[in-house]
């Protein structure tokens, strides 16, 4: 867990290894998609060993402000993260 503030709040940064191989996130990512995951209050985010996005729910995407998942899709996390190097360190 990693705090960081971005727009005058405190946030936390979860990481939960994955896999040597990555496969962990896409397995994550497929089992999380319309699960309770989605529709959880809490910005939730899957990214890959590169901290690339692969999935996110609802409630990240309005955190961000951004409509669609597809907008942010392949791009890294700390874009999103006040151009922080936040996930960097936690790596």
């Amino acid at each position: 867990v990693t705090p960081f503030r971005d727009f005058g709040r405190t946030n936390l940064l979860v990481r939960f290894p994955s896999g040597a191989d990555g496969n962990a996130i896409s397995a994550a990512a497929a089992d999380h998609k319309g699960s309770v995951v989605d529709n959880l209050p809490e910005g939730i985010v899957i990214v890959d060993g590169d901290g690339r996005i692969r999935d996110a729910n609802p409630a990240f995407l309005d955190l961000i402000r951004v409509v669609a998942i597809d907008r942010i899709e392949d791009k890294l996390l700390d874009t999103w993260l006040g151009g922080s190097s936040s996930l960097s360190s936690i790596r």
